[in-house]
């Protein structure tokens, strides 16, 4: 905590932060991200102060056709969190900064580095947590919510999570964010104000800055990396080519409803550097898709209502894969990632 109060200065000025995966270094994966310029300074407590610097293309041009670009400067933090392989970036800079600096490095990055995304569901358990952990009073101060057309709805203060996700629910959409204030128990002591949303950004506004990293941060990065490591060395072996399956289930029978192939193969569609081909769609859809960024390849089958296997090839990234279950619980539809051992002893004998 001591380098992010240096980093900080004050104990309650306004952070936002995320939080990326990897068995690599991450100081290395910064110097080799393309495009920016990396000034680093090492805080006596064992984080790293980085001044970043980055061009963008506004996609305008002057009055003589040339491009305009833009720098984005700005400052942040890199420091281990106590959840293996996981990494805290956290930037006190402006929400450009956040954006079109840090943002963009995270993204630059995810070929060996994957940023924690969350559920609906486990933005809900996370602050659950952190409210049953001090038993004090929750405000939600400001909520979105997002339905399968990604169509938004912007809500407003309420005192009952659950009464959040109740019309959430009511209307067949997730919950996509949301501010809130934690109190004590007599709700005359603000312990902390902060938000989070599906895409893995925390933001720290006010409150107990410890609590906001050990008891928020560091909660969120511990359910996520149950879901990361149930996804590490999944590519099918090059020695015995025994294959690796995963399964997404859903908590509803989604395949039984006529729209849902389609909806399906849309959201695969739209994942950036990537390309599907169907085998075929009866009696069960066999697609393979695969991921132009670092070459990982999958073989999926609906060969359930509520259900997806997803068997990963040669070579298969765990990032790749990742980024993959994270576009289908965006975009189609929330799941649980588990073993399959039934598709491998079967795929065995």
């Amino acid at each position: 905590m001591r380098d992010i109060s240096q980093y900080l200065l004050v104990k309650r000025m306004a952070a936002t932060a995320f939080v990326a995966f990897t068995n690599i270094s991450p100081v290395r994966l910064i110097k080799e991200a393309r495009g920016f310029v990396m000034q680093e300074q090492q805080l006596d407590s064992g984080g790293i102060k980085y001044f970043s610097k980055n061009r963008i293309n506004t996609r305008s041009r002057d009055e003589n056709g040339k491009l305009i670009f833009r720098d984005v400067s700005g400052t942040f933090l890199l420091t281990k969190l106590i959840t293996p392989t996981a990494h805290l970036f956290l930037t006190k800079d402006s929400s450009e900064f956040v954006t079109d600096g840090l943002g963009r490095l995270l993204y630059r990055i995810r070929k060996d580095a994957s940023t924690l995304h969350l559920t609906s569901g486990e933005m809900k358990v996370v602050v659950t947590g952190l409210l049953n952990d001090v038993g004090g009073r929750l405000v939600i101060r400001r909520s979105t919510v997002r339905n399968k057309r990604q169509e938004a709805t912007v809500s407003y203060q309420t005192e009952f999570l659950d009464h959040l996700y109740t019309e959430a629910a009511k209307d067949d959409a997730h919950v996509h964010s949301f501010a809130f204030e934690l109190f004590d128990k007599t709700k005359e002591r603000l312990l902390l104000n902060a938000s989070l949303n599906r895409e893995g950004k925390f933001s720290f506004y006010d409150g107990e800055l410890e609590l906001f990293i050990r008891g928020f941060v560091e909660k969120a990065t511990h359910i996520v990396k149950k879901r990361e490591d149930i996804l590490q060395n999944r590519a099918r072996s090059e020695e015995t080519g025994r294959i690796n399956p995963i399964r997404i289930t859903f908590d509803e029978p989604v395949f039984e409803k006529p729209a849902a192939i389609r909806a399906f193969l849309t959201t695969i569609s739209k994942i950036r550097h990537g390309e599907f081909t169907i085998f075929h769609r009866n009696p069960y859809l066999h697609v393979s898709f695969f991921d132009f960024f670092d070459g990982s390849e999958y073989e999926l089958f609906v060969d359930s209502a509520e259900s997806i296997l997803v068997v990963p090839q040669f070579g298969s990234t765990t990032p790749s894969l990742f980024r993959f279950c994270q576009k289908i619980f965006e975009n189609f539809q929330e799941g649980i990632v588990s073993d399959d051992l039934t598709t491998v002893r079967m795929a065995v004998k």
